[in-house]
């Protein structure tokens, strides 16, 4: 019988759960433009084609189509708009006290600030003297923004009203003048800002990044970091692990030694590209970390948990394709498709309790439920982030003390730990079962 593990259970905030929800939100918009645009300019064609394209119900069809076309004119914009002004509101609150500035959940580690273990290794792993420096940074920082924001706000929206001008001069423009000059205004004004802030925001994020985590990482182990080193991802593209793509990009490798295994973490971003007329547009198919771990011992198999929707091609090992598995499961095979070149050892470490804690050790993390290669010597997964920032960068790093972000970034690396702590449970459980096959009961 098929056992769904999340039977009974609120997994409401689950990896797991937003995936699917997010897969099924998908589906819904397709189904929903081709109801809504392709199937009544359909119809309206066919009507046209066959000679009734003059009648009352084709000027109808034809009248909604309009319809939808204006408002979604006004609407886009009006809804970049307003995402815009959302997200200049939320970076610009004002600051909270420091010491709970950290507080709330970290995308990697849960409460900071509330957590005063984190904060006294954090403090431990920084001398005084650095966070003074990094502090004063951020206050210069700070007033270079100020400088800024005065000489291009005031600048972006001059010249969104010189292209307003421009463009509805001599009636060239037919929407609404009173609708398309508020739009312009604001638009102008929010690109003044983030011109003003990209720059300085950026430089001192990453100059915190470069400073604060190979001292913190010293709390886990012997560990070294090196920016922009790639690593070689080809066979996890290769077997679907990791999706295709045209390019790759590396912020920071992190290696060394934890729990008795030679760990790697890397963050990489995989963007692919397509033509849209004559320009060349970047789609992120990837962005997060991939955690490379040395087992303890070979895997007498390969093992591959990837996407269930990554497409119906068989990985091949060692010139054979693989056997597609399951575990009986309805929830790990909505996220899953699994290959194994041993399906009896598979089905005997592979257990409903192993898929659980696969499908759950990304809960809480912003990551999603990770994609996994287990070959030779080596277990690799890939954790595609939820959001759009890049690991151990903190968001808004102008508006708060240095001293809060260290504290983050402490609670953040330890959540990606956390993570390496799950896959290594995940390596143990294969070689005990794998010993207890050889051997017998």
């Amino acid at each position: 019988m098929t056992r769904n593990i999340f039977k009974n259970e609120d997994w409401n905030a689950s990896s797991v759960r937003t995936k699917l929800a997010a897969r099924k939100a998908k589906r819904l918009l397709s189904i929903g433009f081709l109801f809504v645009f392709i199937a009544p300019l359909a119809l309206y064609l066919l009507l046209t084609l066959f000679g009734t394209g003059g009648g009352l119900f084709s000027y109808f069809i034809w009248t909604i189509l309009s319809l939808f076309s204006s408002v979604f004119q006004v609407a886009i914009p009006l809804a970049i708009l307003a995402g815009i002004a959302w997200t200049i509101v939320s970076r610009n609150r004002p600051g909270t006290p420091p010491s709970d500035q950290a507080s709330g959940q970290s995308r990697a580690g849960g409460s900071a600030a509330g957590n005063p273990e984190l904060r006294k290794l954090a403090q431990a792993a920084i001398e005084p003297s650095t966070l003074a420096s990094l502090e004063y940074l951020r206050t210069q920082a700070q007033e270079s923004v100020s400088r800024r924001k005065r000489l291009f706000i005031p600048a972006g929206i001059a010249i969104s009203f010189g292209l307003f001008f421009l463009m509805t001069w001599g009636g060239r423009w037919q929407a609404s003048p009173g609708m398309f000059l508020p739009i312009m205004v604001g638009l102008g004004a929010a690109g003044g800002w983030f011109l003003a802030t990209f720059v300085p925001e950026k430089d001192f994020a990453q100059k915190l990044k470069d400073t604060t985590i190979p001292r913190l990482l010293a709390n886990f182990g012997e560990f070294h970091s090196k920016a922009d080193e790639k690593p070689d991802i080809s066979r996890l593209v290769e077997t679907g692990v990791l999706p295709r793509h045209s390019r790759m990009t590396a912020d920071m490798r992190i290696s060394g030694i934890y729990r008795d295994r030679c760990v790697t973490i890397t963050e990489i971003t995989l963007e692919r590209s397509f033509r849209t007329g004559w320009s060349t547009r970047w789609s992120i198919v990837f962005r997060g970390p991939l955690i490379e771990l040395a087992a303890s011992g070979p895997f007498g198999s390969t093992t591959i948990m990837r996407d269930a929707e990554a497409g119906t091609e068989l990985p091949v090992s060692n010139g054979r394709a693989l056997k597609p598995i399951s575990i009986g499961d309805d929830t790990f095979d909505a996220i899953y498709a699994t290959f194994t070149d041993n399906k009896a050892g598979a089905r005997q470490w592979l257990t409903s309790a192993i898929g659980r804690r696969i499908l759950t050790m990304a809960d809480g993390k912003g990551f999603a439920p990770p994609f996994i290669l287990l070959e030779g010597t080596q277990m690799r997964a890939g954790f595609h982030c939820w959001d759009l920032r890049n690991l151990l960068k903190p968001p808004n790093p102008l508006s708060r003390d240095v001293e809060a972000h260290v504290t983050a970034l402490e609670a953040e690396l330890s959540g990606i730990f956390s993570l390496v702590d799950a896959l290594v449970e995940i390596e143990q459980a294969y070689h005990r079962a794998d010993a207890d096959r050889r051997h017998g009961p």
